[in-house]
């Protein structure tokens, strides 16, 4: 019990941190450079997924069959990672992001995406607090480098991007990754074959589907809203979304422990009570931030934000809902039912862009864009845990 409430406590870094990046953000920036954050997060989110090629949830199936190969995913996660940012520069450059904002922003992708490799193989090894002290060091980071910025009067679009890009990446390499470093040794890394980098491409192929189609599910409200409505409505979205994003880091402590649970014995009913507690946990929160909306937004926004409110309503409840996606997807991924990952996938990229386009098109803007994230989450989260449920059953032999 005292190791998991170390973990969950740096798990929690990341949104206690929300309380000194969200008011610098949302006034240092301002309304408009805000939604411009919100959007260079977004693409630079499409290209560390569809960078990663599937290679985290390939290396993490296989540590489960002990055919795992360190140095197979990380080259091949790499380059995909550097393709994936030379193209998502000018993409971002066509969407009217600065130059440097885009090229600060992708510069970090390939690091991050070799960060996921090593979670796996953290996961797999049961150090969980490990995963949980890259959150919280990633958290710290971003914190003390945003207030340093905007106390010196620096903090633009570009520092800020960095910043959380930056603290990303430092918080998997010192933890995570050099942790990763010291346990090679242990895995079979030796200088793989071309046969063997293609082969291991072949078999991420269906997972480089299913992060595409992921990050439409969690992304494409706020490019949306770029598309089809105000610069204004657009940053008070994003700043609202920014804050219901945040539970991501809460609901890795729940998948961390939910994957560990398939390496255990009587998996079934150890991944049943890590879904409870998440459960119990998830709607006290969103019960919490339903009431003191208000409050919260004048706390975490500020002046020019105030609209927020009933946004952070919606997407309280949407966060939950994210948090089941999440643990859903992860389970999917541990126990290789790959055509089962991607259907969930499907099923919440298609709800997503079917409620969003009936939603903005009828001029619903940001309220519509909540509505959206919550029934996507929702419709999405409860196939994969169904679906779940099948392949476990399966391997099982039941």
């Amino acid at each position: 019990m005292r190791h998991r409430l170390i973990e969950l406590s740096l798990f929690l870094l990341a949104p206690l941190a929300i309380f000194v990046t969200s008011p610098l953000l949302a006034q240092g920036l301002g309304v408009t450079d805000r939604g411009e954050l919100g959007v260079i997060q977004s693409i630079a989110s499409f290209a560390a997924a569809f960078g990663a090629l599937g290679q985290a949830e390939v290396f993490l199936a296989d540590l489960r069959t002990g055919t795992a190969n360190l140095s197979v995913a990380s080259r091949v996660a790499m380059t995909g990672g550097v393709l994936a940012a030379g193209v998502a520069l000018p993409v971002a450059m066509a969407l009217g992001v600065d130059p440097l904002v885009a090229l600060v922003a992708l510069c970090f992708v390939p690091v991050i995406n070799q960060s996921q490799i090593w979670r796996g193989l953290a996961v797999s090894r049961h150090k969980l607090r490990l995963n949980a002290a890259a959150n919280g060091l990633a958290a710290v980071l971003r914190a003390g480098l945003i207030a340093g910025l905007f106390a010196v009067g620096a903090l633009t679009v570009a520092s800020a991007i960095g910043s959380i890009q930056f603290a990303l990446a430092i918080g998997a390499v010192a933890t995570i990754g050099w942790s990763a470093w010291r346990w090679r040794r242990g895995l079979k890394s030796e200088r793989p074959s071309m046969r063997e980098l293609t082969d291991s491409l072949r078999r991420g192929s269906p997972m480089l589907v299913f992060t595409l189609l992921t990050t439409v599910t969690l992304r494409s409200d706020v490019l949306m809203l770029d598309a089809l409505s105000t610069s204004s409505e657009l940053g008070i979205y994003a700043a609202a979304a920014s804050l219901s994003m945040a539970v991501l880091s809460i609901s890795g402590a729940f998948k961390s422990r939910a994957q560990a649970a398939l390496f255990g014995e009587d998996p079934r009913k150890a991944v049943g009570r890590e879904l409870l507690i998440l459960l119990v946990f998830g709607m006290v929160g969103a019960l919490i931030a339903v009431i003191t909306a208000p409050y919260l937004v004048t706390l975490l926004l500020g002046p020019g934000y105030e609209s927020a409110a009933s946004l952070l309503r919606v997407l309280a409840f949407g966060s939950v809902a994210l948090m089941f996606l999440d643990v859903g997807h992860g389970l999917l991924a541990a126990v290789g039912a790959r055509g089962r990952l991607l259907l969930t996938a499907a099923v919440g990229a298609g709800c997503t862009v079917l409620t969003l386009s009936v939603l903005l098109t009828w001029g619903y803007g940001a309220e519509g864009a909540a509505w959206a994230s919550l029934v996507s989450y929702s419709v999405a989260s409860v196939a994969g845990l169904l679906l779940f449920n099948g392949a476990l059953r399966t391997s099982e032999g039941r």
